[in-house]
């Protein structure tokens, strides 16, 4: 398991989120799925709190069919915002 740390927020910025849905990212539907297999739900939870802070992104948190794994949706109404 890897840990986020809280001071991440300052390192996402749009160069880094479109890196970050490029090398994670799929389509799924009309929005975007962020896999996160590695970081528990609270983490992950953390990481959608700064993408509506910063970028104002609609997501949800779906959870794998894997045990304590989840991803992040990004909901179509915000996929035109990137």
């Amino acid at each position: 398991m890897k840990i986020i740390n809280k001071e991440i927020e300052k390192y996402i910025t749009p160069l880094a989120l479109a890196i970050w849905i490029m090398n994670d990212g799929s389509w799924v539907k009309y929005g975007i799925r962020l896999t996160r297999n590695a970081f528990r739900y609270n983490e992950v939870k953390l990481l959608t709190l700064i993408l509506y802070t910063k970028f104002e992104l609609s997501t949800t948190i779906q959870k794998l069919n894997y045990l304590d794994k989840y991803s992040i949706y990004i909901k179509s109404n915000s996929v035109t915002l990137f």
